[in-house]
This record gives C-alpha cells, sequence and structure tokens, in this order.
C-alpha cells in the first residue's frame, strides 16, 4: 500500500486549508487528528513519494493506456532484453503505446522497429496484464499491457533515448538479470504455454 500526506490546497489566510492522503492512487481526506497533528509540527508536505508517485503525474491521466510489447526471438532462440531507465534500470521486453486509429500489431511493429531498429514477423498473442500506478515504472500511469511473441532476422539492435543496453539470452537465462516483474510474467505466461 502506497501512502502520500500532501496538501491539496493552500491560501494566505489558513496555512494548511485542507489535507489528504495518496491511498493506492486515490485522494481521501485526511482524519481530523492527521490534519491538527500537521498544523503543530507546522509542515508543508510529509511524503514518502519519489518523482513517479506524484500526485500531479496521476491527474494527468484520465483513461488507461494500451500498450503492446513482446517477446522477440532471433535465429538463435534468444529473447532480446533492454535495460530502461524508465523501469528503474531493470530489464523489460520492448514495446510501447498504441496511437489512435493504430492497431494493436501495427503498434507493436512501429514501436518494436524505433525501440530497436528490428522488424519482427510471426508475431503471436500470449495476453495481456493491468498495471495500474505500480512504483515499478517512473512514472504513476494506469496501462494495460498487450503481450505478444515473434521473430526477428535482425542481428543489429540500434537502441533509441529510453534504453541503456540490451542483452540476448535464453527463457532460462533471463532469471539472471535484473528483470521487472511485467516482463517475468510475460516470459512465464509464454512458458506455459508450451510453445
Amino acid at each position: 500500500m502506497h501512502l502520500t500526506l500532501g496538501i491539496l490546497r493552500r491560501s494566505q489566510a489558513v496555512s494548511y486549508t485542507l489535507y489528504f492522503f495518496w491511498l493506492d492512487g486515490f485522494a481521501v481526506p485526511a482524519p481530523a487528528q492527521v490534519t491538527h497533528a500537521v498544523r503543530r509540527l507546522r509542515v508543508v508536505v510529509i511524503s514518502k513519494s519519489t518523482p513517479s508517485s506524484n500526485p500531479q503525474n496521476m491527474m494527468k491521466q484520465k483513461y488507461p493506456e494500451p500498450t503492446v510489447g513482446a517477446l522477440i526471438f532471433n535465429t538463435e532462440n534468444k529473447i532480446l532484453l533492454v535495460r530502461s531507465h524508465k523501469w528503474r534500470d531493470k530489464y523489460v521486453i520492448p514495446g510501447g503505446h498504441i496511437e489512435l486509429g493504430e492497431t494493436n500489431l501495427k503498434a507493436l511493429i512501429r514501436e518494436i522497429k524505433e525501440e530497436t531498429g528490428l522488424d519482427i514477423y510471426d508475431i503471436e498473442y500470449i495476453g495481456f496484464q493491468e498495471f495500474i500506478y505500480d512504483e515499478a515504472f517512473w512514472k504513476m500511469r494506469h496501462y494495460i499491457f498487450f503481450d505478444y511473441v515473434c521473430k526477428t532476422d535482425g542481428t543489429k539492435v540500434e537502441l533509441n533515448s529510453e534504453s541503456e543496453e540490451y542483452v540476448w539470452v535464453t527463457l532460462e537465462e533471463a532469471n539472471n538479470f535484473d528483470v521487472e516483474p511485467y516482463t517475468l510474467r510475460t516470459i512465464d505466461e509464454y512458458m506455459k504455454k508450451g510453445t
């Protein structure tokens, strides 16, 4: 459970007019005892937050954002993992958001090309995951991940600014790297299907 105490509104006449808790992504008014205690301590903001848990980031997003990502197998039957600062320097599968008017498959092909320079084929659906204000990502967002598996014949990976490095690993070797949990679930789902 993520808990942040902060100020929603501040005025000149009254130093602290309305306090709230951010509790699992929702604003909840603080109990009177907490508000009184904070006034006595003259605390402007008490927060366990990081830049990603800033309530402002949550307020900007009105709806969940659909995204696509893929386990990309090369000709040696290894998958591509990229290390990204957006995922707290953990390894992830490449992917990104679906643009308006774009199908999942077109978005996947575009995102993989933009992030890795690779062309993909033999695309198959694995499943979806819900990502709701998880601190695994650098911003508090609500995503719906559509996960795929595909192949590439490409050998030259050209990363864009979203990733710092890449590795080709077997499914089993992925456990030896600092991989974020949603990618691990995608790998597990793929292995359960026995493909």
